[in-house]
């Protein structure tokens, strides 16, 4: 078989594949236009401003919540600061009563 043959059969398989595959696009977009067609837009415009709203919202309580944790941390290695002052001072009281006792 010579080559122009064998180009002639490689072009028509290619021409059927790409037939197939427009018949299948046409048919999904027909489905999609078959689904939107009973679509009431405005409700759609609605959720979609109420899904923006619950997204803000919820950064907002993501946002409080990170600097609650962050609060609560820098509270804790205050305290533990204070605690270990605190110790230290008593340490020093203690060797002190020693010495002169």
């Amino acid at each position: 078989m010579s080559a122009f043959y064998v180009g002639l059969i490689v072009g028509f398989i290619g021409f059927v594949i790409a037939l197939l595959v427009a018949f299948l696009a046409h048919a999904r977009v027909g489905k999609l236009e078959h689904a939107l067609r009973d679509v009431d837009w405005d409700t759609v415009a609605d959720l979609t401003l109420d899904v923006a709203k619950l997204k803000k919202a919820a950064q907002k309580w993501q946002n409080n919540e990170n600097a609650q944790v962050k609060v609560t941390q820098k509270d804790l290695i205050e305290q533990a600061y204070l605690n270990h002052q605190l110790q230290q001072k008593q340490n020093v009281a203690v060797l002190g009563d020693n010495k002169y006792g």
